[in-house]
């Protein structure tokens, strides 16, 4: 269960409030194939379908809050622009390898597939996300400056 505890938390309403939404659907993929595939031999199909409607939310979700997230990078100038969009387009690579993996009627998610997903996210958070936040924050830029985006039903 990813839980955004203060170590997680970067003081930037709008990306917070993303990084909430990605946890939440992170822990609902965890939590449906802990429930369903990760009990049985053989998961069923239904499982599969529901983790994979999950993961294509995850990953429309991703896209975007990487595009808010550049956009931020941009008007503000950050200095490291480039090399965050490349992470992002690295992990929105992996997601769609996942994606297309499962759909080819592999199993449904694995321990492996879960620990990897949610390494990703944290990971992302602690040395990519933080560093900007950091900036935005030095800057004065942290609050106000961009609308935040209502929440995706999912």
């Amino acid at each position: 269960m990813i839980s955004l505890n203060q170590n997680l938390l970067l003081g930037v309403p709008l990306l917070d409030s993303e990084h909430q939404e990605l946890a939440d659907v992170i822990n609902t993929i965890a939590a449906e194939a802990s429930n369903h595939s990760m009990t049985q031999e053989m998961p069923s199909p239904a499982c599969c379908r529901r983790v994979g409607n999950l993961l294509q939310d995850l990953s429309q979700l991703s896209a975007q809050h990487f595009a808010t997230e550049e956009r931020m990078m941009e008007e503000s100038c950050y200095p490291n622009l480039l090399e965050h969009r490349q992470e992002h387009r690295l992990m929105m690579a992996e997601l769609k390898a996942l994606i297309r993996a499962l759909c080819s009627g592999r199993e449904c998610l694995t321990s492996r597939d879960l620990t990897s997903l949610k390494g990703w996210f944290i990971g992302h958070l602690a040395t990519d996300d933080k560093p900007f936040a950091q900036y935005l924050l030095a800057q004065g830029l942290h609050q106000g400056f961009w609308p935040m985006r209502p929440a995706l039903a999912i």
